[in-house]
């Protein structure tokens, strides 16, 4: 993610780069806005003045300036973050959300791209806002997944849509240019090895589990020629 500040002064431009895959948003006690307005709310530019003044390098000196916030490359993996636990009040307001993300409106000038990103998973609530527990819903092909405990149960995209997300987890599609169509990036891809290589180097925990195989396994009449030996 790109931050992006001008000073209201000098209009130098400070430019910094964050390889973040999260986003959290606030969410207001009397407000049931969509996830897409949350989202276009969030990439607004912001006026950073008075104690959160700007510190510009070329004036020396604190300064009115403008922060714009947005994408130079798409993550393979977001993590959207709905904030609902404020000075110990939980926020019991639905949250619509889609189980598409249309990337383009948070590019960067110029970077703008028909990138779109899927829902494969959520953490939602169940109960009141004194009872209940956190329950998680997942995506395998085209069937979803709700695991509460030790129960697992087939669930809806009707009973997705109604449940109150706390954490929504998006993965990025790749365009298929011979289909036209836009297809999960998976694991079990068979594009080639290379083409994969980008993804692994930028989260350490897909790097992590290449560098260790698991361990071959032993035949029995290896182990015991072993022990008469």
């Amino acid at each position: 993610m790109s931050s992006t500040v001008q000073c209201s002064h000098c209009n130098k431009t400070t430019i910094t780069t964050d390889n973040t895959q999260d986003i959290s948003l606030q969410i207001a006690t009397d407000s049931s806005s969509s996830l897409s307005e949350k989202l276009y709310n969030f990439f607004q530019p912001e006026t950073l003045d008075g104690e959160n003044a700007f510190w510009c390098e070329t004036c020396q000196e604190p300064c009115r300036a403008t922060k714009t916030l947005s994408y130079t490359h798409i993550p393979t993996i977001l993590i959207v973050h709905l904030k609902r636990l404020i000075l110990g009040e939980k926020i019991q307001n639905h949250t619509p959300f889609d189980t598409t993300l249309e990337m383009e409106p948070y590019m960067a000038p110029g970077l703008g791209s028909a990138q779109k990103m899927e829902l494969i998973g959520m953490i939602s609530h169940q109960g009141t806002e004194q009872h209940g527990h956190y329950v998680a819903i997942t995506k395998k092909g085209q069937e979803w997944t709700l695991h509460n405990d030790a129960s697992t149960t087939q669930t809806t995209p009707a009973h997705l849509h109604q449940s109150q997300a706390y954490v929504l987890i998006y993965r990025k599609t790749k365009l298929s240019t011979e289909t036209e169509t836009e297809t999960p990036i998976t694991g079990t891809s068979q594009q080639p090895t290379e083409k994969l290589k980008p993804t692994y180097q930028k989260h350490n925990s897909l790097k992590e589990s290449l560098s260790h195989p698991d361990p071959p396994k032993i035949h029995t009449w290896s182990t015991c020629s072993m022990k008469e030996g």
